[in-house]
């Protein structure tokens, strides 16, 4: 007994290194249109993606796809496998003067190195500057997506987030217009926010306000399938949308406009709810959104504190491998009650272990 609790003290370290699981990979998405399953969709206008795990990351841009494929070269995909990364435009003036403009840009990247990884994506149908970075910024029916991995001795961390906007202005610097039409976001701490319009944080049309019943109104059964305006979460995911649903019933072509998800580990599919059915609770809205340089997309709204349980500090796993305290206090025991044994035995029976 004494033997066996001096090998449970020295391999209880070594037990606890063995468990360690990884955490699980951060992963981000969103698409400001799509038509037909989220799984084999018919057609989707600014779709990103972004993944990054213990072993390399991954992001993919399209602006319009038909069939899976990007129309017109108008998409790309990256990856640390391979070293790539991937973005181009339809159309882009450069800096003209005060003003610069594109028409489908996108843009895919990833990396890794020392236990850690991330990638990015941005895609949109248009986006415009003039003035710099106290001008106008405009980026119209954009997506964002971006997922970050930590890897440490104790399973390390993960991230995702995204958003995507049909129309997002910023005018006058940091202290003027900040405004968003048709706005959802997610994060992967169980977070997100969906809005009809905000102006410089004032917000309507939310998914707390009562809007959404509005929408439930408008459905038809077997004809119009529609929820509006939803957030859900958890711990290690979120999604939201300003609107789901389906044409021709609850089982008939399903759409999404401006929809969001995020998470640590597999991001679930966007789910279209039944007529009627209850949505689930809403986060709070986030802080407005940071201004964004000259010439680039609005940044993410910052993610509320204290709306759910994130999975760790910083988003990290909770630690997986042995109790190595409870399994010394143990050994400790055994280590005792196998002295006290021995003592007993040599008392009670003459000539026990010599």
């Amino acid at each position: 007994m004494a033997a066996a609790g001096g090998g449970l003290f020295f391999y209880a370290p070594l037990a606890a290194w063995a468990d360690v699981v990884p955490a699980p990979d951060g992963t981000a998405s969103s698409t400001a249109v799509s038509v037909g399953s989220s799984s084999q969709p018919i057609a989707t206008v600014s779709t990103t993606n972004a993944q990054a795990s213990s072993t390399g990351a991954s992001s993919g841009a399209t602006v319009v796809s038909v069939g899976g494929q990007p129309v017109l070269s108008t998409g790309g995909q990256s990856n640390t496998a391979n070293g790539s990364s991937s973005s181009g435009s339809r159309l882009s003036t450069g800096q003209v003067g005060p003003a610069s403009a594109a028409v489908a840009p996108y843009d895919a990247s990833s990396s890794a190195g020392g236990g850690s990884s991330k990638s990015a994506s941005d895609a949109a149908v248009a986006t415009g500057n003039v003035g710099g970075a106290n001008g106008i910024d405009a980026a119209v029916v954009d997506s964002h997506s971006k997922a970050t991995y930590q890897g440490s001795q104790t399973g390390g961390s993960s991230a995702g987030e995204t958003s995507t906007c049909g129309a997002c202005v910023q005018a006058g610097g940091p202290g003027g217009l900040d405004l968003q039409v048709l706005y959802a976001d997610a994060f992967s701490n169980g977070t997100g926010n969906v809005w009809l319009v905000s102006v410089n944080g004032n917000r309507i049309g939310t998914s707390t306000d009562g809007t959404a019943a509005v929408c439930t109104a408008l459905n038809l059964q077997n004809l119009l399938n529609l929820d509006c305006l939803h957030v859900g979460g958890g711990v290690g995911y979120a999604n939201s949308h300003v609107a789901s649903g389906s044409l021709g019933g609850a089982t008939g072509l399903p759409f999404g406009a401006f929809t969001a998800q995020a998470g640590q580990g597999s991001v679930g599919t966007l789910g279209v709810l039944p007529a009627g059915a209850p949505a689930a609770s809403a986060a709070a809205p986030a802080t407005p959104n940071a201004a964004a340089a000259p010439g680039a997309s609005p940044a993410l709204a910052t993610a509320p504190a204290g709306e759910s349980t994130p999975a760790g500090p910083a988003g990290s796993l909770p630690f997986t491998g042995a109790p190595v305290g409870f399994l010394a206090a143990v050994a400790a025991a055994l280590l005792g009650l196998g002295a006290v044994t021995v003592r007993l035995a040599r008392h009670l029976v003459p000539g026990f272990l010599g």
